[in-house]
């Protein structure tokens, strides 16, 4: 069978870039060892953060510029509530570099960020226990993401665009033959003239003869029983991240809004930093007392008032490159005929329509409008 592009892995970058090269015309087959949506990998937890005043990189900022229109392209064409727009509290010491990055983007780019009175944001934010030299910063036009329901999106706009879409079909092998691609499963070859890569915690064991640095690690999410559901709803509770000065970055969300029957109740919470490294299928779901005590110093130090609360655990995975930013290029010494995207390092899906778009400006024209430099594979050395 012969495509004109295989796209292993549907996750959330895959299944986007299926849409995206499907409606531009690309006889697509997308391929995938799970489900969609499934929550096996990284997209696993039901909602996602979206901002737009990013102190990871000012890079970003124009990817997550265009990738807010494509969101809401998504929604008109789907008939879907994705995006809760709830705005973001960032919380840190005065310092803090998460703070420092979010204003530099904020001003790079003229992104509404504001920089407020502490004590009369802690009277409008009575959830957090902070000190008050702290600096508090609010970022309107921000929220979070509906997983589920955004993955099912992009395939059903993938299939009516007449892409091709094979689940529980796990990829063994692929090769480079003649100028054109074959792609070995479990249950057949396939052929086309272009191959992307989005297979996540996957990717390396696809490419170990590449020696990409990346690292799969095991990440642990909680939500908490709330005893004020009101107090904790959009728009009394936003979304927001406090970055604590031993642990490091703590985000959350507001009551879910979903309306997904699956998704545990209370508000969501987790710790942005690498945890233990894993292999993608030897993770061990199993919740310990040291993911407890993490969630529980959080709690105490900063929301005391829901200490006695009930807590429910879920586990997902991060692939993580050194210096945290995404892999988004060609493969090198595949004549162009081979596009890998990954390493999002546990912030990567709100750019999930964006990364489509550009895999599908990278198949058809060998170029993207936006500066991928800072994405590229050069900046590895072993590559």
């Amino acid at each position: 069978m012969s495509f004109d592009v295989i796209v292993v892995g549907t996750g959330t970058m895959g299944i986007a870039a299926c849409a995206s090269l499907a409606r531009r015309g690309a006889r697509v087959l997308g391929l995938d060892q799970f489900n969609i949506p499934h929550d096996q990998g990284s997209h696993s937890g039901y909602t996602r953060i979206i901002r737009q005043a990013y102190y990871e990189h000012p890079g970003y900022v124009p990817l997550l510029q265009r990738s807010y229109q494509l969101w809401q392209d998504l929604e008109s064409d789907q008939n879907l509530k994705l995006y809760h727009e709830t705005g973001i509290l960032y919380m840190g010491q005065a310092d803090s570099p998460i703070l420092e990055g979010t204003l530099k983007a904020s001003s790079l780019y003229g992104i509404p960020v504001q920089v407020g009175d502490v004590n009369q944001m802690l009277q409008e934010h009575t959830q957090f226990t902070i000190p008050h030299d702290w600096k508090l910063l609010w970022e309107p036009h921000a929220g979070y993401l509906n997983v589920n329901q955004s993955l099912s999106g992009f395939y059903h706009q993938a299939l009516a665009a007449g892409a091709t879409i094979l689940t529980g079909e796990k990829v063994e092998s692929w090769k480079l033959v003649d100028g054109h691609i074959e792609v070995h499963t479990g249950k057949q070859t396939y052929q086309a003239e272009k191959l992307i890569l989005t297979a996540g915690p996957w990717m390396e064991g696809l490419l170990t003869a590449y020696g990409l640095p990346l690292k799969v690690t095991r990440q642990v999410l909680a939500w908490i029983d709330v005893p004020e559901p009101q107090m904790y709803s959009d728009p009394q509770f936003s979304s927001w991240f406090l970055h604590d000065p031993a642990m490091g970055m703590f985000y959350g969300f507001p009551l879910s809004k979903t309306g997904n029957p699956e998704e545990p109740k209370g508000i969501k919470l987790g710790l942005h930093m690498p945890g233990l490294i894993t292999h993608p299928d030897q993770v061990d779901r199993a919740i310990h007392d040291t993911d407890k005590e993490t969630i529980q110093y959080f709690i105490d130090k900063y929301m005391p008032q829901l200490r006695n609360q009930h807590l429910q655990f879920k586990t997902c995975m991060y692939t993580y490159t050194p210096d945290e930013h995404f892999i988004v290029d060609y493969l090198p010494e595949t004549d162009k005929n081979v596009m890998i995207a990954g390493g999002f390092s546990g912030h990567g899906f709100k750019f999930a329509p964006v990364i489509g778009e550009i895999l599908t400006d990278l198949f058809h024209e060998n170029r993207s409008a936006f500066d991928l430099g800072f994405l590229g594979l050069n900046r590895f050395q072993k590559i």
